[in-house]
């Protein structure tokens, strides 16, 4: 009795705290981004390509970006990859670029840069947020986490935590934005 007290408590509080709860399986596959309104400009914070050389989202320019966020201590991260890399190979001939950006620190570094290789995960580049400055900028508050950037650098919708990205309702959202 006092557990479901301590669990009706808990989700209540939860729910007035607006904190995400847990949802269906089913629903996961129909998460939209929610829209930035107005769309607003991304810094020119510099995070680092697999080469260790700094780029930003201003080398995408003229391409819409699916800007993620992800680690390899976080499993909804490691889940939602395969996905990630899927539509990079379905659309990124299209005019998507898909940034999958590493939070990692230290030793787990090249245990993050391995893990694309180990996996195939050969449609997506690695990216490294060196001090977590873009994720910061960006007020990003959770891992896995995902900007939507246009074509002229501007967010236009973020989604907080795992989707499947190549299914057939984000591939068609996807789509209506690459759209000329």
């Amino acid at each position: 009795m006092l557990r479901n007290f301590l669990f009706r408590t808990i989700l209540a509080a939860a729910l007035a705290a607006g904190l995400p709860t847990a949802r269906a399986a089913d629903d996961d596959a129909d998460r939209r981004p929610i829209p930035t309104e107005p769309p607003k400009p991304v810094t020119g914070r510099m995070f680092l390509d697999a080469a260790g050389s700094q780029t930003s989202i201003a080398a995408f320019r003229g391409k819409v970006v699916l800007l993620n966020f992800w680690a390899t201590w976080c499993a909804p991260c490691l889940a939602e990859l395969p996905s990630l890399d899927r539509l990079q190979e379905r659309l990124g001939d299209e005019g998507l670029a898909v940034v999958a950006v590493s939070e990692d620190k230290g030793a787990a570094l090249d245990r993050a840069r391995a893990l694309l290789v180990r996996r195939g995960l050969d449609h997506l580049r690695f990216f490294h947020d060196d001090g977590s400055a873009l994720v910061r900028d960006l007020g990003v508050r959770g891992l896995p986490a995902s900007v939507i950037i246009d074509r002229d650098g501007r967010e236009m919708a973020r989604l907080a935590g795992a989707a499947e990205w190549d299914s057939p309702s984000m591939v068609t959202y996807f789509r209506t934005i690459l759209a000329p």
